[in-house]
């Protein structure tokens, strides 16, 4: 059948892949003997005894610390039965990389080394926004030939991220796999998009997503509206879930290493050394694009609703939250907007299909602020814990440059919510 043949279409180019990977071992192997490492000299007790010991010592932690299956709570009754069915990766064992446990390392491999699918191109629309803000909607050329009433996949990246990312495309990858009409949805000043006002994104106010999920609804009246939403851009779809409640046009979504807590979130990021980093890298991210606006021509510095020297002196996510987030925004003080944008005591409030996926390890989502007790008296949202991925990381395979754990659980979750919503209609 035609889906089968682009079945077969995308498992080919990705061995395609997976062979050029191959071709690259062998030559950095083939490297290293030229170079002489591999006829280096070495004590006779170092050659077998050390290596073998260190090495059955580390096998014997990776298989019994490592390899664990993730905690999976909530989504009880015929939803748990779904995702038990069509989402095996959900229930078994998760292998990570062995030499990217680290969460740091983790979660920065991902971005540096996964190849991104050379079969995903995009059409792009412009969507102009309430206020004059401009976004796009950036669809995916390889499911215009799907049948109208295709259910579409909206996808949303996280903070710094856009329809350019890899682990982006690789989501698409699934969308189309299961026959799904991708397509990203890049906030103001993301993939290319000029600033057009001083507005950038907010976790609680979601009137941007919803005003494009609203003309999408118009777009494709007759598909429905699966959302999957990483980091930032899972927030966003939670928030919008729990704010339109029976009235949401998102039937479905799957998150990825999206905080529940923003209090836990700024104090996990912003009281570690370590952690601190990424406050500061993200800080700068966001001070880019605000600057991006205002170095247009007849843009002024008087006419904005927070001081933008000081808003060019900070260094980390909470005082940009603090002195320009808040006021643009409407907020009382830091600690009212981060009130708003914390979601795990808004539970309840979701009526639609929820599965989010985050680490243990994640630095940006501890798991001390996971819903548990919430999530168990739901019977739309399930979370599910792997002991080891980072963020945005769930690193699988020797060398993991392309698909990841996550990238196989939407690919189940979407097969899950065709089933699903057959039998709801």
């Amino acid at each position: 059948s035609e889906r089968d043949s682009r079945r077969t279409s995308y498992q080919h180019n990705i061995n395609m892949q997976s062979a050029e990977d191959i071709s690259w071992l062998n030559d950095m192997s083939a490297m290293a003997q030229n170079l002489g490492f591999a006829n280096m000299e070495q004590p006779p007790s170092a050659k077998v005894t050390i290596p073998v010991a260190l090495l059955s010592a580390f096998v014997v932690y990776y298989l019994l610390a490592v390899v664990k299956k993730p905690k999976v709570a909530g989504g009880n009754g015929r939803l748990r039965e779904l995702y038990q069915q069509h989402c095996p990766s959900l229930w078994e064992s998760y292998w990570p990389t062995f030499w990217a446990l680290n969460a740091h390392v983790s979660s920065i491999v991902r971005a540096f080394i996964q190849r991104p699918p050379p079969f995903i191109s995009y059409e792009r629309e412009l969507v102009e926004l309430a206020d004059g803000g401009m976004a796009s909607l950036d669809w995916v050329k390889e499911a215009n030939v799907l049948p109208s009433s295709a259910p579409v996949l909206l996808i949303l990246a996280g903070m710094s991220g856009s329809s350019d990312c890899a682990y982006v495309k690789y989501l698409a990858l699934a969308g189309l796999s299961e026959d799904y009409r991708p397509v990203v949805f890049n906030q103001r000043g993301a993939g290319g998009i000029p600033m057009k006002t001083y507005r950038l994104f907010c976790c609680s106010k979601v009137d941007d997503l919803q005003m494009t999920i609203h003309y999408i609804r118009k777009r494709c009246p007759e598909s429905k509206i699966v959302g999957v939403g990483v980091s930032l851009g899972g927030i966003q779809m939670v928030s919008y879930l729990h704010q339109t409640g029976d009235n949401s046009d998102l039937s479905a979504v799957l998150t990825i290493s999206s905080a529940w807590s923003t209090y836990a979130t700024q104090k996990s990021i912003e009281q570690s050394r370590v952690n601190i980093r990424y406050s500061r890298y993200l800080c700068g991210k966001v001070k880019t694009t605000l600057l991006s606006y205002l170095e247009q021509d007849g843009v002024s510095r008087h006419d904005l609703p927070f001081d933008m020297e000081q808003a060019l002196r900070v260094t980390l996510m909470s005082e940009f939250d603090k002195v320009v987030t808040v006021p643009v925004f409407g907020y009382s003080s830091l600690d009212a907007y981060y009130a708003d944008a914390t979601t795990n005591n808004k539970v309840d409030r979701i009526k639609r299909p929820l599965v989010c996926v985050t680490a243990a390890n994640d630095p940006f989502v501890p798991e001390d602020s996971l819903p548990f007790e919430a999530v168990e008296k739901s019977a739309m949202v399930t979370l599910v814990v792997t002991a080891y991925g980072g963020h945005i990381g769930f690193l699988e395979g020797v060398l993991p440059t392309r698909q990841m754990l996550t990238d196989r659980v939407c690919k189940e979750f979407l097969l899950a919510m065709k089933e699903y919503h057959s039998k709801v209609a």
